[in-house]
Parts: C-alpha cells; structure tokens; sequence
C-alpha cells in the first residue's frame, strides 16, 4: 500500500464512490485535490488538507457535457446556470440545431423573438435586443 501519511492536498474527498466515466463499476476511495487538478485517487488515509469534504454515501465523478444545450438563452434569465450546474453539467455545446442567439440583423429580430420565446420561461422577453453581432451577445 502507498504511504499517503502527511501527504499534502488543497481539498480532500473522502469515502466517496467513484464513478470514472470508464464504464467500470464505481468504487470506493479518496480524491486528493492540488492546485484545482486531481492529483491522487485511492486511500488518502493519514493524508492532510485545507479542507476535507466527506462523500460517504455519495457519487464522486468528473462533471458532465452536454451535447446539445440551450443555455446560451438560460443564460441571459439565470446567469449561473444554476439548473445546469446541479446537473453535474461543467460543459455545454450550444447551436448545434442551426439556431443561435447571435448575431441579430434587424431583419431577423421577429424570427429571434419567436426562437427565444420557446426557451424562456412564460413573459420573459428581450425587447428592444441590446446585441445585433456575436461580440456584444458575449459582451451582454
């Protein structure tokens, strides 16, 4: 077994059950945590940290991407994307259905209108649009 007394982490995970995203069946270990990166996995018993988190009774896995979202609009009513991120979702790809919020020509503002009001919740509206191009979408 590998000595990890006095090992040094940023954040311990303790007793959590990992699940990889290999395929293989979870299973039961430590998470040791430096500088925002995974350094270690397995028993980290004697190891210390700035702060130890226990996940006894639960899932510990790497956060989730989904293919194919629309928080390029939840984003502009729920700028944390709480609903996402409670998810387990740390990657989203957007406009992969040919539609995007950006750019906005005037000539496409009805069609932008009719677009945005399937994402949103009932009444939210953006009127008058404060971006036409890609650039100040992102800067909005």
């Amino acid at each position: 077994m590998e000595r990890t007394k006095g090992m040094k982490f940023d954040i311990v995970i303790r007793n959590g059950r990992i699940v990889d995203g290999t395929g293989n069946p979870w299973f039961s270990a430590d998470v040791g945590i430096s500088d925002g990166r995974i350094s270690r996995v397995g028993p980290l018993k004697g190891a210390v940290a700035t702060r130890d988190i226990d996940a006894r009774g639960l899932v510990v896995c790497p956060g989730f991407i989904d293919t194919h979202s629309h928080s390029d609009s939840t984003v502009l009513f729920d700028n944390k994307l709480e609903s996402t991120v409670r998810q387990g979702i740390t990657t989203s790809v957007a406009g992969n259905c040919g539609e995007s919020l950006a750019p906005v020509p005037p000539e496409k503002t009805q069609q932008f209108h009719r677009f945005f009001s399937m994402l949103t919740p009932p009444g939210l509206t953006i009127d008058p649009i404060p971006w036409s191009t890609f650039h100040e979408y992102l800067d909005h």
